[in-house]
């Protein structure tokens, strides 16, 4: 009978000390894990107020900017997270000092954009976000890929049209007939929402494609009064 109870003693010992060292295990490798986070995480913190603002589309100045871009490149030494390569990628495409991006910056924002899309493939977000990128670089035959590709993954996300329709303006001539019938839809769901209408009017002045816009829109109540006040 001691017999058994000593072996069952040592059987359970054995399991404890088991159980006590896959849970050492299991901590060190959490500590090795969140040790590059935690590192990048402390680099990134000098631009998080800017980055929020950015979010949120406020205001920001060009050493906002800047500290956004030096403090994401520096937290991305340590830990590759999407957000702060979003962020990387947003700043860097923004004018600064009164002059737009540098062609050096956009393609630093387009290869951001691209490595968080191997991460998140369905992100109508980033699709659209690398398609306006490259028309900016004159990479129109991607740009127009990639607007087709977000439209297939956002479908008509609210958040989206406005960029979609300015893309599409963009793209006219190279886009295929079924993108152009998703643009001009785009327009359509834009005005009916009733938020934006006059800036979906001016944005297609700007562009020279308010005849277009007109075309689309041409039965939509509320349009014909609002495009001959802006045009007095």
């Amino acid at each position: 009978m001691s017999t058994i109870k000593t072996d069952a003693r040592r059987s359970f010992d054995v399991r404890r000390v088991a159980a006590a060292s896959a849970g050492l295990v299991a901590g060190f490798v959490l500590i090795a894990l969140s040790g590059p986070l935690a590192t990048g995480a402390i680099a990134a913190l000098p631009g998080d107020g800017a980055a929020l603002a950015l979010r949120h589309r406020a205001p920001v100045t060009d050493d906002d900017l800047l500290t956004v871009i030096e403090s994401r490149s520096s937290a991305l030494r340590h830990y590759g997270a999407d957000e702060w390569r979003r962020e990387l990628a947003t700043a860097s495409a923004m004018p600064r000092g009164g002059a737009p991006a540098s062609r050096e910056a956009l393609v630093r924002a387009a290869d951001q954009t691209r490595k968080v899309l191997a991460h998140t493939p369905a992100s109508a977000q980033d699709w659209l976000r690398l398609g306006l990128l490259e028309a900016r670089l004159g990479e129109r035959k991607a740009a127009a890929a990639h607007l087709s590709t977000a439209l297939l993954t956002g479908a008509d996300m609210p958040r989206l049209r406005i960029g979609v329709i300015g893309l599409g303006y963009h793209l006219w001539p190279a886009l295929s007939a079924d993108v152009k019938r998703q643009v001009m839809t785009a327009m359509r769901h834009e005005w009916r929402d009733g938020r934006q209408r006059k800036f979906l009017i001016q944005q297609a002045r700007d562009v020279g494609y308010l005849p277009l816009l007109a075309l689309v829109l041409h039965d939509e109540p509320g349009f014909r009064p609002l495009l001959a006040r802006m045009s007095r």
